[in-house]
C-alpha cells in the first residue's frame, strides 16, 4: 500500500543557503529528502528526513517511505516539534528583542 502523505524532495545545491522551504515543510509535518544539502547534518541528527547524494538510494528511500505510512507520520511529528522549537516566529521574536536590548 502506498502512502498518500507528502514528502519534500530538495535538489538544491548547498551554495544556495539554508532553504526556507525546509522550515515550511517541517512546520507542516513534512519530512525533507535531499540529494545534496543537510546543513550541519540537521536532517540526519534530528530525524527530519533523509540525505543521500546517490539518486538511486534516495529514490529507494522515497519508495520505502511511501510504503510505510506510520514512519512518515512519526517523522512528520518530529519535524513539526523541531521546527516549532527552533523556528517559530513567536519564540524568535523574543530572542531578537533580547538581542537588540543587549546591543
Amino acid at each position: 500500500m502506498h502512502a498518500n502523505l507528502p514528502l519534500f524532495v530538495n535538489t538544491s545545491l548547498p551554495r544556495e543557503g539554508f532553504p526556507n522551504t525546509y522550515i515550511q515543510a517541517w512546520m507542516r509535518e513534512v519530512p525533507v529528502l535531499t540529494l545534496a544539502f543537510d546543513p550541519d547534518d540537521i536532517i540526519k541528527r534530528g530525524c527530519l528526513g533523509y540525505q543521500d547524494e546517490n539518486i538511486i538510494t534516495l529514490t529507494n528511500k522515497i519508495r520505502y517511505l511511501t510504503e510505510n505510512i506510520e514512519e512518515i507520520r512519526n517523522m512528520g511529528r518530529t519535524c513539526r516539534k523541531f521546527a516549532i522549537k527552533n523556528y517559530d516566529i513567536e519564540r524568535n521574536i523574543v530572542r531578537y528583542e533580547e538581542l537588540f536590548r543587549e546591543l
